[in-house]
């Protein structure tokens, strides 16, 4: 069975292959296992990828561009309706032919495909990766989004992240992973070692205004002022580096500050092997997938995210700090500097409980999940188990 996948991930040919961003990359192969041929309708550039990205390592992936557009500005919103008539026959000849169709939100894309692709295909299943329950001045688009998907418009389940009341059945607690089972192998010989001094804090990320990165280096700065020794790795790029930066140099933490830029995934697992705490900062969160990546390697997760990562951390996973409360993050930091024995049970509770998250697993749920839903069409991947 053919599947169509609706994104709006920006997608690169390069050398004969497909490149996007690298956790996506990975999902992506998930699927390509399942079905033959992929055939992903976004966004695409011939060229260099840019940072972050990795190759699609699969071959029965093909990509039929569509046009870019979105944005916040004016122009850009005068560019989205231009391109409309052009992204809606896009997709639409795209979906002509699909026998399945996975449409991943929220997105302008994925708007367009919660509403086309039920015209095309009795075999559906969607994504959104945002938050479903909403948050404060999010776009009417993403609301439209979450309405269309959860009425019966949409015959077909809908992965999101999180266990929401009152929610229709179709409408399934889900997760996503880049973790692998030979990650989790290699983790597991690491995850008991002990914290080292200075304490190393991780940010993995992009370097954006509703990331709030900068709390984590004004926690720094109230740690580095207490005598705590504290080193800081912010792995991620963005609009945001420069600020960044400048705003270290201000609190005169430079020398214990590092910006990695955006690493390949396999020097992520890297880092978080040398890591000791992981701070995630963000206004929100879906299901950000670096907790339990750095759960694995016994890396100690700190968050001031309301919603999915409060969820992650919760029954002993990790700690939750009140959003923007940089004397909480600081203290939080200082009292594992300083009493790292307190943490042991923790690391060990978090670190077996990620291990359910891997690749390997969310193929397999995949699978089941699209078997259900569509009787028995989907076929077992090789390796796996009917």
């Amino acid at each position: 069975m053919n599947l169509l996948v609706v994104s709006h991930v920006a997608h690169y040919r390069c050398g004969g292959s497909i490149h996007a961003y690298e956790p996506y990359a990975r999902e992506i192969e998930a699927w390509a296992d399942l079905f033959s041929p992929v055939v992903i309708a976004a966004p695409c550039t011939d060229g260099q990828p840019a940072k972050g990205c990795a190759s699609i390592r699969r071959s029965n992936v093909r990509l039929v561009p569509q046009p870019q557009a979105g944005g916040d500005a004016l122009c850009d919103k005068v560019r989205l309706a231009w391109s409309l008539p052009r992204m809606v026959y896009g997709l639409s000849c795209a979906m002509w032919r699909a026998e399945a169709i996975h449409v991943r939100c929220p997105c302008n894309f994925g708007l367009l495909g919660a509403i086309l692709a039920p015209l095309f295909s009795r075999r559906l299943i969607a994504k959104y990766a945002g938050d479903w329950r909403g948050f404060p001045k999010e776009p009417w688009t993403f609301r439209l989004q979450r309405c269309l998907l959860s009425s019966s418009w949409w015959h077909g389940p809908v992965t999101v992240y999180g266990d929401w009341p009152n929610q229709p059945a179709h409408v399934v607690p889900f997760f996503s992973a880049s973790i692998t089972d030979n990650d989790i192998a290699r983790a597991r010989t690491l995850r008991d070692r002990e914290l080292s001094s200075p304490l190393h804090v991780v940010y993995a990320g992009r370097l954006t205004l509703s990331k709030n990165v900068g709390t984590i280096l004004d926690a720094i700065a109230l740690l580095k002022d207490r005598g705590i020794p504290v080193r800081c790795t912010i792995a991620g790029d963005g609009p945001m580096r420069d600020a960044l930066a400048a705003k270290a140099a201000r609190h005169a933490i430079s020398d214990a500050v590092s910006f990695s830029g955006a690493l390949p995934f396999e020097h992520f697992m890297d880092l978080l092997a040398s890591a000791d705490v992981l701070a995630l900062t963000s206004n929100t969160e879906g299901w950000p997938k670096v907790l339990p990546e750095a759960m694995a390697f016994g890396v100690i997760c700190i968050s001031t995210c309301p919603g999915g990562a409060a969820r992650l951390l919760s029954e002993g996973r990790g700690i939750s700090v009140p959003k923007g409360d940089v004397n909480g993050l600081a203290a939080a930091i200082e009292d594992i500097a300083t009493h790292p024995e307190r943490y042991n049970e923790l690391r060990h509770r978090a670190a077996l409980w990620s291990e359910q998250y891997t690749v390997e697993t969310l193929r397999e749920r995949l699978r089941q999940l699209t078997g259900q839903y569509w009787t028995n069409d989907l076929r077992a991947a090789p390796g796996i188990a009917e």
